[in-house]
């Protein structure tokens, strides 16, 4: 059985050569078409795979013929699917023959550089991807390359990129930066809730590759991976960009579009949860990604695991024991005992503070008053931020009862103040998201 694609084809005629463009032949970018408006449109899937294809890690050499992509195709199939039997491959699609009536933007575009064909260019344009008749899941992954080309100036810009559910809730959103080192432009990608800043072009897996002018800002590559719970025969989820001036030399696309069906499986045993809490470190962007999206599909279970991870209780005999130590003749045993207490942070202010109202000596009340002040102000250990902002993430994709339960234990309990803010900063957006989907509820009730 072959995975559906998209109508054309991605293997048939829609969007032919009249609804291609490429880069003029001084190197300028091909201006911006808006197709006319209309509703998204859903596309009935039948007969999906159960794979797991992956997209490409390396550009598609120009003048690949149709079988031979579809072999590749099928051979990264197999091998997926071994790794991830539950999350069958329900749709794909390369644009390599147009865009087809699943999707409310039919146009593409051919790259100067390579032959790559995609969806777009866009700029402050919305374009959905409709879906029907998925088998039984519990979760979708949906799989892209985003095309970041052009002035993209990260987060001194308003320019912003996402991804929406179809009710409104955003899964993504970043600002991205094709400056250079020089330029000091930072992006908000890889995302977080409190939007930290990252150097320019972090986590592409490209640049400059396509062909668009270096004066011009050039163009990155991010090959992109979101999960996120849904259990309905039919899916739309929107692409978008925000904030893009009109005439701006700031465009977006499309490329290797995939949709993975997750199915229901048994809980993640202990082994299973210590290696995705691993993968979630991985200096790799992709990799921690897919961890991610793993402790997602996973729902609740995941959530118990990581309030395990982010609010690990010290037991109390190796507090009280520490607190002992404050009082210790050795003045190197009472200054290691200080950093550890800080270092175990909000869970054991309840100890530290019955072991002041009790304390015999200046010096252990002196100490165990510096614990509590310490408590906001112990530093996060050297590579750990990225895992716990990635759990975070997860947390806040989930954004079930006991997600949202965990975010705010960690707002309050964590030793770091950084993760505090950051959990509370998912917490404010889950609440922002609930108001955004109501409100698109009544606008949608408001026109029946």
């Amino acid at each position: 059985m072959a995975a559906w694609t998209c109508a054309g084809g991605c293997a048939g005629t829609r969007g032919g050569p009249a609804a291609r463009r490429r880069l003029e032949p001084d190197g300028q970018m091909a201006q911006n078409h808006r197709m006319p408006s209309r509703s998204p449109s859903i596309r009935e899937i039948p007969n999906p795979i159960a794979s797991g294809w992956e997209p490409r890690s390396e550009p598609r050499p120009p003048g690949r013929s149709a079988p031979a992509v579809a072999a590749i195709l099928a051979a990264a199939a197999l091998a997926a699917s071994a790794a991830e039997p539950h999350a069958p491959t329900v749709y794909r699609c390369d644009f390599e023959a147009g865009a087809g009536a699943e999707w409310s933007w039919r146009l593409t575009s051919v790259t100067a550089k390579g032959g790559r064909k995609f969806l777009g260019p866009l700029g402050s344009d919305e374009v959905t991807l409709g879906l029907a008749h998925l088998p039984q899941h519990r979760a979708v992954r949906v799989r892209f390359d985003l095309y970041v080309i052009g002035r993209w100036a990260g987060a001194a810009d308003e320019a912003r990129w996402l991804l929406r559910r179809a009710d409104g809730r955003c899964l993504l959103r970043a600002a991205f930066s094709n400056a250079t080192d020089t330029d000091g432009h930072q992006q908000t990608f890889p995302p977080t809730a409190s939007g930290a800043t990252y150097p320019a072009r972090t986590g592409a897996a490209e640049a400059d590759t396509l062909g668009y002018p270096r004066d011009l800002s050039g163009d990155s590559v991010y090959r992109l991976a979101v999960t996120f719970p849904h259990g309905d025969r039919s899916l739309a989820v929107r692409f978008e960009a925000s904030g893009i001036r009109r005439r701006s030399q700031q465009k977006w696309g499309l490329d290797n579009v995939t949709v993975e069906a997750i199915a229901p499986a048994a809980p993640p045993d202990a082994k299973a949860i210590e290696a995705t809490w691993a993968a979630l470190a991985d200096a790799q962007t992709s990799r921690a990604s897919e961890a991610v999206g793993t402790l997602v599909a996973a729902g609740d279970a995941a959530a118990e695991a990581l309030a395990a991870k982010l609010l690990a209780t010290p037991q109390v005999e190796k507090v009280r024991k520490l607190i002992r130590d404050l009082d210790d003749d050795r003045y190197v045993v009472r200054e290691n005992a200080t950093r550890k207490l800080i270092a175990l942070g909000r869970a054991i202010e309840p100890e530290v503070r019955r072991s002041l109202a009790a304390a015999a000596s200046s010096e252990a009340r002196a100490r165990l008053e510096l614990v509590l002040a310490g408590f906001g102000t112990a530093r996060l250990p050297e590579g750990e931020a990225p895992r716990q902002y990635r759990a975070i993430r997860a947390l806040a994709l989930l954004g079930t009862a006991r997600a949202r339960s965990v975010l705010k234990d960690v707002a309050r309990l964590s030793p770091w103040a950084a993760v505090r803010a950051e959990a509370d900063a998912a917490v404010a957006d889950l609440a922002r998201g609930d108001v955004e989907v109501l409100l698109r509820r009544a606008e949608a009730f408001a026109r029946t």
